[in-house]
């Protein structure tokens, strides 16, 4: 149309060379425009057909976090190439409107990026709520006291942390106060452990301590069955026996108290609680060292006066002896 028109306008103007000039100058001029349009027409078709083709794809989809990600960059993608389209085809825009098309476009980039950022934060946050809660679920399941339970436990505190670590990249709040109050619960939960297990070899260390007690009495008790020793050797000797093994058990809790004040101390906590406990086993076992002490002493003495009474005992029939030998003697001098 362009050609045809401007071929009746050539061969109306006949030999008027200025006016020709212009009407090639204008045809030249048409022609380009109308190919600027095409283009533009054709970019704008094909970027539609593209973003229609991407749209049912996203569409297509399953709804979670890879199709919320792939309709956000789509979005953005529109916005920037209808930008960038304006930029390359509109000759017109003077200098300063094209810096703030620019400019607008790496504010949208920048928006992208934060929106992108949010999105992988919020999908981070749902994995982790699914995942703690798996975890929870299987701390309902297993053995409490095992190291298992530990790990579990340890792994739901570290999830736990992450979560709100990624809540606080949306408020701005202080990761560094999420994270030491996380790494305490972390640090607690491994001194309870610890001092659970501590208390189990205590335990077993303390049956140990009642079957060995135990062998003994009984020992004792079939040679009073036996009459090789009297009901009183039996209680006095018993009595030693469970002061023994009281000294042992008293040992043993002070060696808890000791281990269990060295974890404390080693992870910087307060030592007043541990403190006390191994004041309170160091009386207890001072405290039954003493009653040893007595009861031997007691024993000792028993032991001296029975002793004693029988020196005593054996200096009357001695006596009573010589006595008896005297008196015959003197009734045979008499006799004679």
């Amino acid at each position: 149309a362009l050609k045809l028109n401007y071929d009746e306008q050539v061969k109306a103007a006949g030999d008027n060379q200025a006016l020709l000039k212009a009407l090639q100058e204008k045809y030249n001029k048409d022609v380009i425009d109308a190919r600027k349009r095409i283009s533009e027409e054709y970019l704008k078709l094909e970027r539609e057909t593209i973003n229609k083709l991407s749209s049912s794809r996203i569409n297509l989809m399953k709804d979670g976090f890879e199709k919320e990600l792939a309709a956000s960059r789509l979005s953005f993608a529109e916005k920037i190439s209808s930008l960038e389209d304006q930029l390359r085809t509109e000759e017109k825009l003077t200098s300063a409107q094209r810096k703030r098309i620019k400019e607008t476009i790496i504010n949208i980039r920048k928006e992208q990026a934060k929106e992108e950022e949010q999105l992988i934060l919020q999908y981070e946050i749902k994995a982790n709520e699914r995942q703690l809660q798996l975890i929870q679920m299987r701390l309902e399941t297993i053995r409490t006291g095992t190291t298992e339970e530990l790990e579990l436990k340890i792994r739901a505190i570290e999830l736990q942390k992450q979560i709100e670590l990624a809540e606080a990249e949306k408020t701005m709040i202080d990761k560094q106060t999420i994270i030491d109050k996380y790494n305490k619960q972390i640090a607690d939960a491994t001194f309870n452990f610890q001092i659970s297990q501590l208390n189990k070899e205590s335990q077993q260390k303390l049956l140990q301590v009642d079957k060995d007690m135990q062998i003994e009495i009984k020992a004792l008790r079939d040679q009073l069955e036996q009459k090789q020793i009297t009901s009183e050797q039996f209680a006095r000797q018993r009595e030693g026996i469970e002061n023994k093994y009281n000294i042992r058990r008293a040992e043993n809790a002070l060696a808890l108290a000791q281990e269990e004040l060295k974890r404390v101390k080693e992870l910087g906590a307060d030592t007043l609680s541990a403190e006390q406990k191994l004041t309170e086993a160091q009386i207890a076992l001072d405290e039954a060292k003493t009653a040893n002490f007595i009861a031997n002493r007691e024993k000792e003495k028993a032991a001296q006066e029975a002793l004693n009474d029988k020196l005593f005992g054996l200096g009357s029939e001695l006596n009573t002896t010589l006595t008896a030998f005297g008196n015959a003697n003197f009734e045979d001098e008499i006799g004679r």
